[in-house]
């Protein structure tokens, strides 16, 4: 998957950010050891603030996925 993004974005020639949040990183968070709702949370809602600050973006797009 990793693969595929990238090679994607380099066949475009986008930038492509890539952020991970550190502290949930150090934390060693996972959906199976913490469940899944506190991994979305920390590594990815979390994670993308942390990433809209650092790059200094104001608005993004971020996709829902069906439930």
């Amino acid at each position: 998957m990793y693969a595929f993004r990238d090679r994607t974005a380099n066949a475009y020639g986008c930038e492509l950010l890539v952020h991970k949040n550190p502290e949930g990183v150090a934390m060693g968070i996972n959906p199976f050891v913490h469940g899944s709702a506190k991994h979305t949370d920390i590594m990815k809602t979390e994670g993308l603030k942390q990433a809209l600050n650092k790059y200094g973006f104001d608005a993004a797009f971020r996709r829902r996925t069906a439930r």
